[in-house]
């Protein structure tokens, strides 16, 4: 039963309220369909799919994979390079085995670009240098 409040808005009844409960008891027994399949699928496989940098083939050798480790982690560096964090990511910076020409043009080069591509922070690229 429903009851009128004072105002002619209806308010519910303690019983009302115990039968709303006791509708919403049963929605989760329903049946469960589960379909099987009686083949297996095969799913199309691209020729230069993407692979984690770690299961790459390297054909330049072992050179090349420590140059491309160097590539992300200077790009890691130059990407959270702030004010704020400057000395501490250059102290990073000074830490990374950078033992070869090649290896410190790839450097600058990421720096150059970084500076490049934001000039409101390229003082900081630049004293990074």
């Amino acid at each position: 039963p429903i009851i009128l409040a004072q105002r002619g808005v209806p308010r519910m009844t303690q019983m009302n309220i115990y039968a709303n409960r006791r509708s919403l008891q049963g929605r989760d027994s329903k049946t469960k369909k589960v379909i099987y399949l009686s083949q297996n699928v095969k799913l199309h496989e691209a020729d230069n799919a993407w692979k984690p940098f770690y299961k790459q083939d390297v054909a330049g050798g072992q050179l090349d994979l420590e140059k491309e480790k160097l590539k992300r982690s200077v790009q890691g560096i130059l990407n959270r390079l702030t004010p704020q964090e400057f000395e501490t990511l250059l102290t990073e910076v000074k830490n990374l085995s950078i033992d070869t020409e090649e290896k410190l043009c790839t450097v600058t080069d990421l720096i150059f670009e970084e500076a490049a591509a934001e000039p409101n922070s390229s003082f900081l690229y630049a004293n990074m240098c």
